[in-house]
């Protein structure tokens, strides 16, 4: 089971909303509905081991990175898990999308891999349709299942479904929270 509790709340469902610990990341005006992230699981005695963004120049980041044709993947991440970053980690990749279109969609993958080996992967799409110049952000944040060790690396890619359509992609982001050594797993 994930540790990573996201909530849409549809227009009238908004007296639900938990302010204390609840954190706005879209405001979907159109479909009425909002999507809200509970920081309580983020912040359970761990702390940001990492923290990185894709390097573009500032021309190529207002402009984004084009998937279009053959040409249908970017925002490629590697991270190599350390000593101290891989204690009962939480990952977080996000990447902000725009032109998504209803006949091809984006998905944002993360793996970990150890040896070449495949230990673990989670992904979603984005079916949503942002049109224009809207960046929309794509979060994928989890938990992972596996027991992660020194040397293990994580990696993220941004696919599209058919590579119909024009899209963008902004600069890709990878976070790592890990446990600190002397603070002993929760519920795990």
């Amino acid at each position: 089971m994930l540790r990573s509790d996201y909530y849409i709340i549809e227009y009238d469902g908004t007296w639900k909303v938990d302010t204390a610990n609840w954190t706005l990341l879209y405001d979907g005006t159109a479909t009425n509905t909002k999507l809200y992230r509970d920081e309580r699981n983020l912040g359970s005695g761990r702390a940001l081991a990492f923290d990185t963004m894709s390097i573009q120049l500032p021309e190529e980041a207002r402009q984004g990175q084009r998937l279009y044709g053959a040409d249908i993947s970017g925002g490629g991440l590697s991270y190599r898990f350390a000593p101290l970053t891989c204690i009962d980690p939480i990952i977080l990749a996000e990447v902000h999308v725009r032109g998504v279109e209803k006949d091809d969609w984006l998905s944002l993958s993360v793996a970990i891999n150890r040896n070449d080996s495949l230990l673990e992967t989670r992904s979603i799409r984005n079916k949503l349709r942002t049109g224009g110049d809207e960046w929309v952000p794509m979060t994928l944040c989890f938990a992972t299942n596996q027991r992660i060790l020194p040397g293990d690396v994580v990696t993220t890619a941004v696919l599209a479904a058919t590579g119909k359509r024009e899209q963008f992609i902004g600069p890709a982001s990878l976070r790592i929270y890990s446990r600190p050594p002397d603070q002993p797993a929760a519920g795990r």
